[in-house]
């Protein structure tokens, strides 16, 4: 039924007898349902940019790492290279003093 000329259906009476029309629903549903995109998009968008932050982390830790792993690398060459330089080092002056033993000089 119409009611004055409205063209809203009657659905519900409300309190006081008020007659809520089904466009009013709708609207209110509508208007519901935009609320939740808005918030649904807001968080999306809020995770989204945490997620981008995290991957920069990531690859900011992934580049410390190979870089420590680099740097230790070299570490270890640069000292294995010192103790063959004290090794021969070594054997070199005890060479230089088992010959200086067994070379008398005469003066």
């Amino acid at each position: 039924a119409l009611l004055d000329g409205d063209t809203k259906k009657p659905t519900d009476i409300g309190n006081g007898g008020r007659v809520i029309g089904y466009n009013e629903e709708v609207d209110l549903e509508l208007q519901t349902l935009v609320s939740l995109r808005t918030a649904l998009s807001s968080t999306l968008l809020m995770l989204e940019n945490a997620r981008d932050d995290l991957l920069i982390h990531d690859g900011r830790c992934r580049n410390l790492a190979d870089s420590s792993t680099i740097a230790r690398s070299h570490i270890q060459k640069q000292h294995q290279e010192e103790l063959e330089v004290c090794r021969d080092t070594k054997a070199r002056t005890q060479h230089v003093k088992s010959i200086s033993k067994n070379t008398k000089l005469k003066p």
